[in-house]
């Protein structure tokens, strides 16, 4: 019985955060200690930074995490749903920074975060959420490490048996992850001149933009997200927004959570 091997390319929207020196000016708002699992709080995370281990060997993989519960056990199938690459903010975001890195400029004290006095302002609306080169690798190396932890699965034997099925959204960076990640199955496989289809299903990958109950129970009912505006108008928001503003020297109006 042949194995079958199921990937599917799954989207999501990727955030951007901003890391800010060490160095710290306002008294009345000393650093504390950052908590061991801090990394795990942004789902976002890159591979690196959630498995250390990577950056000595992007290839390494966890073997326990794959191990079989019995060596009687085999691999027989896989489905993964993975989430596209590393990608530059979106549009919306890109016009909100923008115009927050002129308001810096003009009004914030820079003498705390001298770093912002020479820094540019490079991103531009035309970005618009697309991959960037470490979004590819992401992909290609992801491939590859799954190779290793699976090699009775993704084999050249059963990509060339048609058995290996790659699904993607239509959107640009989906589909360019989708290609990087095929990219590394075939150069860590050492196949050459084997097609590796791909199928573009928005109805599946992009459910949450057609399911009329989502739309209709979430997606436009404020009340659903209403422990998401709880939190961003409640203290602990609050006082990030305060700690930025007292660092930049800014009115606390000009730093919200929208």
């Amino acid at each position: 019985m042949g194995f079958l091997c199921l990937l599917i390319i799954g989207i999501n929207l990727h955030a951007v955060t901003f890391a800010f020196p060490s160095s710290w000016c306002n008294v009345t708002s000393p650093s504390g200690p950052i908590p061991a699992n801090a990394l795990y709080f942004n789902t976002k995370s890159r591979y690196e930074e959630v498995n250390p281990y990577l950056m000595s060997d992007i290839l390494a993989i966890n073997e326990s995490w794959v191990k079989p519960p019995s060596p009687a056990c085999r691999a027989v199938h896989l489905s993964a749903i993975i989430r596209h690459g590393t990608r530059y903010p979106t549009s919306g975001n890109i016009k909100k920074m923008i115009q927050f890195s002129k308001l810096v400029k003009t009004r914030a004290d820079l003498s705390c975060v001298k770093e912002l006095q020479t820094w540019k302002m490079w991103y531009k609306e035309d970005m618009d959420g697309r991959l960037v080169e470490k979004g590819r690798s992401d992909h290609r190396y992801l491939a590859r490490r799954l190779i290793k932890s699976f090699p009775t699965l993704i084999t050249k034997e059963n990509i060339e048996e048609g058995r290996v099925k790659l699904i993607t959204s239509s959107k640009h960076r989906c589909v360019n992850s989708t290609l990087a990640f095929k990219h590394g199955v075939m150069e860590g496989l050492g196949i050459q001149g084997v097609d590796l289809p791909h199928t573009i299903n928005d109805e599946l990958m992009r459910f949450f933009d057609q399911c009329r109950r989502l739309l209709e129970t979430v997606e436009n009912n404020k009340d659903a997200v209403k422990e998401v505006e709880l939190f961003k108008n409640g203290p602990e928001m609050k006082r990030v927004q305060e700690k930025l503003a007292d660092r930049l020297q800014l009115p606390y109006s000009n730093v919200t959570a929208g």
